[in-house]
């Protein structure tokens, strides 16, 4: 049995992997920009809206004097509050991305880049996002009304645009790197 062994002079296997990982990761974090912007995109259409005035009794202690002595004491009692929100003028459409109305859920839509897996993340944090996107949860998981799902929907349409810029990112750094 004859075993020839062959060595290339210039291959470093472990810089070639690095070089691979940081290439692809410039793609990612570009399609992962990309993806957040045009989640903004969709969830910037505004909703119509109107001020609502309501009022409401909120518990309050109130300073009672005691006689003549100049002394004091706290009874608790009942307020009237009257404050405003901002409500959609119309109900949302089911299926249909939510509309804007203070602009929070725009605001918080973030991307973030996990170097070591090579993985992206785009998402929010605000506590009404999961209830719009998989819609609102009732007893025992039955869903009590329509999800408005705006993150897989806009992650589904973009996907030729995401693939585009990865491939078209890492041919460009290929290139940059090839003699």
């Amino acid at each position: 049995m004859i075993v020839s062994r062959v060595q290339w002079k210039g291959w470093d296997g472990g810089r070639f992997s690095t070089d691979v990982r940081k290439i692809a990761g410039r793609g990612l974090g570009a399609a992962a920009l990309h993806l957040t912007n045009r989640i903004k995109q969709v969830i910037s259409v505004p909703a119509p809206r109107k001020i609502v005035k309501f009022t409401k009794m909120v518990p309050v202690m109130k300073k009672q004097k005691l006689g003549k002595t100049g002394r004091f004491k706290y009874v608790a009692a009942m307020k009237k509050v009257t404050t405003k929100r901002i409500v959609a003028a119309t109900p949302a459409t089911p299926g249909a991305p939510p509309r804007k109305l203070t602009g929070k859920l725009r605001q918080s839509i973030a991307w973030q880049w996990m170097k070591r897996d090579t993985v992206a993340r785009v998402g929010t944090n605000i506590e009404y996002a999961a209830p719009l996107e998989f819609g609102p949860k009732k007893f025992r998981g039955k869903s009590s009304g329509k999800a408005h799902p705006f993150i897989s929907v806009t992650l589904q349409r973009a996907k030729g645009e995401l693939n585009w810029i990865m491939w078209n990112s890492f041919n460009k750094g290929i290139a940059s790197t090839t003699p």
